[in-house]
């Protein structure tokens, strides 16, 4: 996974008795735990965050302690499973979807709309993407309405952030 929601509400309600060290070394362990979708694993968690002082490696312990639980297959963190699981259920049903005609049909059919020209920069990249212009991940949906036709180097450039936020930052 690339990218997961993180509720700022959520955790600072969960963490606020943290010190700056203890975020930080919770922000990486939810890093690593994404980043490979899986438990860490138990003689592994401060060599794959990085922590390499003994006050590191000590606040290492204090946060798997309280974050996460210690199963057999590694240190498990609940929220995580819940979204990795959700991430790979959609994955799939993309991966179904992507192999049927009516998705190749759709695609078609907002590139077509689009002229076959990237609506951010006129690109007419024989490799066009379809670009989410509210991103999923902030409640786009997979509309119509919500998809446009985007060369690969605006799409990556663009991330998840709205055309607006983008042209901003440019």
């Amino acid at each position: 996974m690339n990218f997961y929601k993180r509720h700022v509400g959520d955790y600072l309600r969960d963490t606020a008795h943290l010190s700056l060290l203890e975020h930080g070394i919770y922000t990486r362990l939810l890093d690593v735990y994404y980043t490979r979708e899986c438990a860490i694993p138990e003689d592994q968690a401060a060599r794959l965050i990085g922590a390499r002082s003994k006050d590191e490696r000590e606040a290492v312990e204090r946060v798997l302690e309280e974050f996460f639980t210690l199963q057999s297959h590694g240190w498990v963190q609940s929220r995580c499973e819940r979204e990795i699981e959700a991430h790979q259920t959609q994955e799939s049903a993309l991966a179904d979807l992507r192999g049927r005609d009516e998705y190749r049909q759709f695609r078609a059919a907002v590139l077509e709309r689009d002229g076959n020209v990237c609506v951010y920069c006129g690109s007419t990249s024989s490799n066009l993407q379809i670009d989410h212009v509210i991103p999923k991940s902030r409640g786009g949906a997979d509309t119509p309405e919500n998809l446009a036709a985007c060369c690969k180097p605006c799409n990556t450039s663009k991330g998840a952030r709205t055309p607006e936020e983008w042209r901003a930052s440019q």
